[in-house]
């Protein structure tokens, strides 16, 4: 990942193009202004913002994305935790769990998550 947290809005244009891909433009701005109510020229914005970014590559109006969506959700969980928790996943469980201990259902289901991650 470039570094760069999303917006709530632009997650959702990145959703809609992850879950879409490839993608012609015209193509997104039916779905937003179905799904949204988005204006042609708040779709078109968009997505010169998130090319200028780096997120996606529009190239002869069809839209994919340069950053999958596993990858970008990996890096901002790595953000969060280095910022927030030291890097350290048991200060990040402790908070998440308020002082809790993890069930055993919670252990494994944790470190099979973990390690099927890819």
């Amino acid at each position: 990942m470039n570094g760069k947290i999303l917006s709530e809005a632009e997650l959702k244009f990145m959703e809609t193009v992850w879950e879409n891909e490839p993608v012609k433009s015209g193509n997104l701005v039916k779905i937003f202004a179905e799904k949204e109510g988005w204006k042609k020229s708040t779709v078109y914005t968009y997505l010169k913002n998130l090319s200028k970014s780096g997120f996606v590559i529009n190239k002869n109006s069809i839209v994919i994305s340069y950053i999958e969506k596993k990858d970008y959700y990996s890096s901002l969980a790595r953000e969060l935790l280095a910022k927030y928790f030291k890097n350290d996943m048991g200060n990040f469980i402790a908070a998440y769990k308020n002082g809790e201990q993890l069930t055993r259902d919670e252990l494994i289901d944790f470190y099979a998550k973990g390690k099927n991650y890819r």
